[in-house]
């Protein structure tokens, strides 16, 4: 902006061929507000005097409207007050028009060019911390970090909802802030151990285990949960920046009461169970196999509804009629069995008829204890339990199984679906962009969606729900990017071997894309000028490890280029998520291009399982 005509039109022309920048200008502050709210830009320079508005008004105003592009003013004369007030409104560079033009519109250039990258790092920069902060926030464990000053700098949604106080009111305070939602007050917790001696928490809980650098304890809090308690289940480790120092330390915290109840209600009921048991509460019976009558005891009788003395002794031919139809021939071979030996011990659940009409469900055991001289049974003893409400919480439980598994079948075909809609979304902006560069990354950015997209949509149509066939995997996916890439049929071909290993979808995900970043690189670059090729991948279980290796037969990799220090999005992608896999990756150059990744394994090939 400029109310200079000649002036817009020298700096028009000069800032187009010394920056190669496609400018608009403006000759008064208002025309510039009104195309820039239609028009968003990449920067915006202004003079100061101008008629209308000055450029630190317009500065002020386009900061107030929230517009942070980045604004350098452009003017005869730098004065420091007039640099001060600049800086303070936000502006990102104040320079001069007096002097050289040449030199003044070059420096100009170069402000420019700083100010759109420093917008772009902070960007990315925001844009890491924001992807950071929903991964912490997805944690179901309620989970907060601390700097080594033992500030607050992460505070995530589920620690919000155990504590009630909001990551806003918690983020940058110090002090030992943290603790006061647990123990009521400041004081050293899990946490700090990790830049102190554990004599510091001397005393504070019951025990305080460790493993390499993690603490892990357990505590019951009275206070938490309303009053009602809480035990709760505390793990701390440090946090390592990239070259290995410690920067702070990360805590989260998992509420196992149920767990702990549970426990202690099972603990309760085999209690019962073992007075009971004493008490001689199970059923027993008592097989006089020879004389086919039953005798059994009073618990025995209770079970079926009977007083005991209608029901002992009791011909074996009334047992036949007590016991369920349906389940009476799978009782009778399993007897056979057992007399032929070829079983040490009965035993089944059955159905038998209660007096008042309804089935009960029992777990019978029996085995003979006396045999004649020419082998055969005599006697044959046993106990008996009513499993009715057993049978219902496993009926139960299947059913809702059943219904979880329904659910994650669903939920994977939705994720597969928003995935496919993200994909459709930068397909349709891909069409409206002109610049090949920015168009081909687009396409990138399909692609890596489509290898998630992929993974889910194998596992909703698996009849695992646990893990992801990769061979099946690979073949789709390289088929999808030959397509993409408009490989005519059998210019280059795809050798997958990967039969029989099957993935988890935590480590199917960063391998699927591994492979997309792999390929695509190839298929771009390997094989210029329509030249034939071949590109193998392959993945081998060793040792409890899987050896990742992919290999192209193509031009070759750039000599002297790092492929782990690259600017390459595609190479930075794959050596992160080598990293997230807890593998290792080398490069070999012969023959052309290869990379080989070898990382535990979390499941067995399918030939072990």
């Amino acid at each position: 902006m400029d109310d200079d005509p000649g002036f817009l039109a020298l700096s028009r022309l000069s800032l187009e061929r010394e920056g190669g920048f496609s400018i608009h200008t403006c000759e008064s502050a208002r025309d510039a507000l009104a195309f820039l709210a239609e028009h968003p830009v990449d920067a915006i320079i202004s003079d100061y005097r101008m008629l209308d508005m000055d450029g630190i008004e317009l500065l002020k105003t386009l900061r107030q409207q929230g517009d942070q592009t980045p604004f350098i003013i452009f003017t005869g004369n730098v004065q420091k007050d007039l640099a001060a007030r600049a800086f303070e409104n936000g502006a990102d560079f104040i320079t001069q028009k007096a002097g050289d033009p040449k030199t003044a519109f070059a420096d100009l250039v170069h402000k420019v060019r700083m100010a759109i990258h420093q917008r772009i790092v902070e960007a990315r920069i925001r844009d890491h911390e924001r992807r950071e902060a929903d991964i912490l926030n997805f944690l179901p464990d309620a989970t907060f970090a601390i700097d080594t000053s033992a500030e607050v700098i992460a505070w995530n949604r589920a620690m919000e909802k155990m504590t009630g106080i909001p990551a806003a009111d918690m983020l940058g305070k110090g002090g030992y802030e943290y603790a006061v939602p647990f123990y009521g007050k400041r004081r050293p917790i899990l946490i700090d151990l990790v830049f102190s001696g554990e004599e510091t928490l001397a005393g504070s809980y019951p025990y305080i285990g460790k493993e390499g650098d993690k603490y892990f304890s357990e505590i019951y809090i009275p206070h938490m949960n309303c009053g009602r308690g809480a035990y709760l289940w505390f793990t701390a480790s440090p946090l390592y920046d990239s070259e290995g120092e410690v920067i702070g330390a990360i805590e989260s915290i998992r509420d196992i009461t149920d767990r702990k109840w549970t426990e202690e209600k099972l603990k309760k009921r085999e209690e019962e169970l073992a007075a009971a048991l004493e008490a001689s509460g199970v059923g027993l019976w008592d097989w006089q196999i020879q004389a086919g009558i039953v005798e059994c005891n009073e618990h025995f009788a209770e079970i079926v509804g009977y007083p005991v003395e209608e029901i002992t002794p009791m011909p074996f031919k009334t047992w036949t009629k007590i016991a369920y139809a349906d389940d009476l021939k799978r009782f009778n071979e399993q007897i056979r069995r057992h007399f032929a030996s070829r079983s040490p011990l009965y035993e089944d659940e059955i159905r038998l008829h209660h007096r008042d009409g309804h089935l009960v469900w029992v777990l019978i055991r029996g085995k003979v204890v006396a045999w004649d001289g020419q082998g055969h049974p005599l006697r044959m003893t046993g106990t008996i339990m009513d499993i009715t409400e057993r049978k219902g919480h496993e009926a139960e439980i299947e059913a809702s199984l059943h219904e979880k598994e329904t659910l994650i079948k669903e939920i994977h075909h939705r994720v597969k679906n928003n995935m496919q809609v993200i994909s459709s979304l930068l397909l349709l902006q891909r069409k409206q962009i002109g610049d090949p560069a920015i168009r081909t990354l687009f396409q990138e950015s399909e692609n890596r969606v489509f290898s998630i997209a992929l993974v889910h949509e194998k596992l909703y149509r698996s009849k695992d729900l646990s893990k992801v066939d990769i061979q099946s995997h690979f073949q789709t996916m390289g088929e999808y990017l030959l397509a993409t890439f408009g490989i005519e049929p059998g210019r280059i071909a795809l050798d997958i071997h990967a039969e029989g290993v099957f993935l988890p979808i935590d480590q199917a995900v960063p391998l699927s894309l591994i492979t997309n970043e792999l390929l695509t690189n190839s298929l771009k670059h390997a094989f210029p000028e329509q030249r034939n090729g071949k590109v193998h991948i392959s993945m081998v279980p060793e040792n409890g490890t899987l050896r990742y290796r992919f290999h192209d037969d193509g031009v070759g990799f750039p000599p002297g280029l790092d492929f782990r220090n690259t600017e390459s999005l595609g190479l930075q992608l794959v050596n992160g998520l080598v990293g997230q896999i807890l593998g290792s990756i080398t490069m070999q150059r012969e023959g052309g291009t290869g990379f080989e990744i070898v990382f535990n394994r979390a499941i067995d090939t399918e030939d072990n399982l």
